[in-house]
């Protein structure tokens, strides 16, 4: 296999920015995967990525101080590899808002069945209030047991 041949009168972009490439595909293409899990309703997938996540993020976040500090290396991009690093951070963060959004609409679907199961289990455990044949009001049933809800957070 060959290698693509290098275009040798323009400098490669230096090493940080290339490592910050790296870095910002790897991330995008992680949350772009937990994104199509979480479209498959397969939720339980996403603990595969968490140990992933947890070092991109923080080489992520290291990258970024490190290219703040160094400011020259930003300087030195050719149009190209500026181009390029404004692509990925854009990709970025596309995949990060279309991923936030899809989260918050799920977190408001489960939020909605919680609570409409929650009224559903109010209304069966309420006292009906009614009149007696005299026109006084009957004293209220016992109210039924308490009964609570619990989620299975790993389906």
């Amino acid at each position: 296999m060959n290698a693509p041949v290098q275009d040798l009168s323009t400098p490669p972009a230096p090493a940080g920015v290339q490592q910050f490439l790296q870095i910002t595909r790897d991330l995008t293409r992680l949350i772009e995967q937990e994104s199509d899990l979480l479209k498959r309703k397969r939720p339980s997938g996403l603990s595969a990525f968490e140990a992933e996540k947890r070092r991109l993020s923080t080489a992520y976040t290291k990258a970024v101080g490190a290219l703040r500090i160094n400011k020259d290396a930003l300087g030195a991009l050719t149009d190209d590899d500026k181009a390029e690093l404004k692509g990925a951070i854009e990709t970025f963060e596309a995949a990060l808002k279309a991923h936030g959004r899809l989260v918050l609409r799920l977190k408001t679907v489960s939020e909605g069945i919680v609570r409409a199961v929650g009224r559903e289990v109010e209304k069966r455990n309420r006292p009906v209030s009614s009149y007696q044949g005299n026109a006084q009001m009957r004293p209220p049933a016992p109210a039924a047991a308490p009964t609570s809800i619990s989620l299975d957070q790993h389906a």
